[in-house]
């Protein structure tokens, strides 16, 4: 699906599947017109508000072509974490890829991934290799934010924002830092 980065973006309501309060493991194929566009891209999370306390997770791709992870511990910016890649995502502008990333609650780590594998490969069978190293992240996942989960933009104060450029193929998360683990939510535009 093309996200253009002014008001389009995808949402699915607030729901058990796409809450955690421990492990989780984000996914997304995505091809950004530019990887080092100069403004933070959120690419698929749960960041919402102000007024119901509706941060949680997601990925975000930084203005110098960085992977990061959010979290908040009580949904509310006062306690949202961005912790980034060591490295930056390896694609050209244009190229799509899959990127992820894992955080273990219990060791307070993220740890970052990219993928060439197509979008559609079962998520037990895709081929993820480290991007840098491990990086020490130690908020947990607000698990009730209320929040919607959005590809291509965050929603703050009545209007999108973040929003990125380029073709999202696939987005998937689940409850647990295991890549290879069943999604409990899969966004597939070709469904």
């Amino acid at each position: 699906a093309r996200l253009n980065g002014s008001g389009s973006y995808f949402s699915t309501p607030d729901a058990a599947a796409n809450n955690s309060s421990e492990d989780v493991f984000i996914a997304a194929w995505y091809a950004a017109d530019d990887w080092t566009s100069g403004a933070d891209e959120y690419v698929v999370g749960k960041y919402e508000g102000p007024g119901i306390d509706g941060i949680a997770y997601g990925i975000t791709i930084g203005a110098t072509g960085l992977m990061a992870f959010y979290t908040a511990s009580d949904g509310t910016t006062g306690t949202q974490d961005f912790t980034a890649s060591s490295t930056a995502v390896p694609f050209s502008d244009g190229e799509m890829g899959g990127i992820a990333a894992a955080f273990d609650d219990s060791a307070n780590e993220v740890t970052f991934y990219t993928t060439t594998d197509p979008s559609l490969t079962p998520s037990a069978s895709v081929t993820w290799t480290q991007l840098g190293t491990v990086q020490t992240h130690s908020t947990s996942i607000y698990s009730t934010p209320g929040s919607r989960l959005r590809v291509g933009a965050w929603y703050w104060s009545s209007a999108p924002g973040g929003e990125i450029t380029g073709i999202v193929e696939r987005a998937y998360g689940m409850a647990s830092a295991d890549p290879t683990a069943a999604p409990t939510w899969d966004f597939n535009p070709a469904d």
